[in-house]
């Protein structure tokens, strides 16, 4: 399966998910790359006794690629995984660290002086909370988020970034309801804040994000909503004045 693209251009992409060499096996991690003929598989590391999977990809150069995912040891908590290609290997890049917590990262991208990568936590008392790690000065830290980000079942699922400005999109449960809303979160010189967003179930039902992608002073991101029966597809567009 693979769950993650990134182009640098028509004769190298880059491809990444996880893979199952037998039927009673644990998943591994599969990168694949196209080289404008043909694609390949490209070893990477599996750190995890149990299991190994990438979720997302960023190919900044040749020699700069960048993939997040989990990793699944003989016992808890599970950790985020994060590798990096040179150009010659893939080489595990420590996590920040999430104490007893297990952690996984969906997406990643560059930009407002570091590397971004998104996920959650998943913790037995705190629940499933939204994290963002940044990559700078050659190590990954959290990043904090405001009380406001989601609830005790939130997710983020997609990152990007533009004139220096991080966007990332998720969803989250609200307690009362039920229903997932969608959860925006916009990061200027490393402190989020939360950015009100169309919700079309107007309560009928769920409406979640999962992309997002932005082009200058243009940001759009995608889902589904729910109008209490049917899943219809979702996107938004924001756009600043």
């Amino acid at each position: 399966m693979l769950f993650g693209v990134s182009a640098l251009s028509p004769s190298e992409v880059w491809a990444v998910g996880q893979q199952q060499l037998s039927e009673d096996g644990p998943f591994i991690t599969l990168v694949e790359r196209w080289d404008g003929h043909t694609w390949s598989v490209v070893p990477a590391a599996n750190p995890g006794s149990s299991g190994n999977s990438f979720y997302g990809v960023l190919a900044q150069q040749s020699g700069d690629v960048w993939a997040v995912g989990q990793q699944l040891g003989a016992s808890g908590p599970d950790q985020a995984l994060i590798e990096h290609w040179d150009g010659r290997q893939w080489s595990v890049v420590p996590s920040a660290g999430h104490g007893t917590a297990s952690a996984m990262l969906f997406s990643v991208a560059t930009g407002d002086g570091g590397v971004w990568a998104v996920g959650q936590t998943d913790d037995a008392v705190a629940g499933s909370r939204p994290l963002i790690e940044r990559f700078v000065d050659g190590a990954f830290t959290n990043v904090s988020l405001p009380a406001s980000a989601g609830s005790i079942f939130t997710s983020l699922w997609g990152v990007t970034e533009s004139d220096d400005t991080v966007w990332a999109v998720g969803t989250f449960e609200d307690v009362a309801s039920g229903n997932n809303e969608p959860l925006i979160l916009r990061g200027d010189g490393g402190k989020f804040s939360v950015v009100k967003g169309p919700n079309p179930s107007g309560g009928a039902g769920s409406d979640l994000l999962a992309g997002v992608e932005a082009v200058g002073d243009t940001v759009w991101a995608v889902g589904l909503y729910d109008t209490g029966g049917n899943r219809l597809t979702l996107a938004q567009r924001h756009q600043e004045p």
